[in-house]
């Protein structure tokens, strides 16, 4: 089990790099480069994987997906402010971020209220049961 969880992993890890580096090949064979104004620049693999780890921080990687995807979302809309990326891959790294956001903060807030819920509730319910902890 622990095998095809570190496997599977690995792969999601070497998917991400590959997009983020595939700019990076466009530029070394001779595409636009930084600052260019062309209105055919496609997002950078920065932008798309923030948006790809954004949503999936909603359905399949809770908290490694909205960390990633708020990370790199930043980063890039940083390298979007600073020209280094086209700007058209601002909208996907916008919406990659704050789903993330999003959703890293809907977490805490779960948490904090099921910790409440458990701490006003939850030794209640054990004494009813016969579980106190004072046994």
């Amino acid at each position: 089990m622990f095998y095809l969880v570190s496997r599977a992993f690995l792969t999601w890890l070497q998917l991400g790099r590959d997009l983020v580096d595939r700019p990076l090949s466009r530029l070394a064979a001779g595409g636009h480069g930084p600052g260019s104004s062309s209105s055919s620049d496609s997002p950078s693999g920065m932008a798309i994987a923030s948006l790809v780890l954004g949503i999936a921080s909603w359905f399949a990687l809770p908290l490694i997906g909205a960390i990633g995807g708020a990370i790199l979302g930043k980063i890039e809309l940083n390298k979007i402010e600073r020209g280094e990326s086209p700007e058209a891959g601002e909208t996907l790294a916008q919406i990659g971020f704050w789903a993330s956001v999003a959703n890293i903060v809907l977490g805490v807030v779960t948490t904090c209220v099921g910790i409440l819920i458990f701490a006003v509730f939850g030794f209640s319910i054990l004494s009813l049961l016969g579980l106190s902890a004072a046994a």
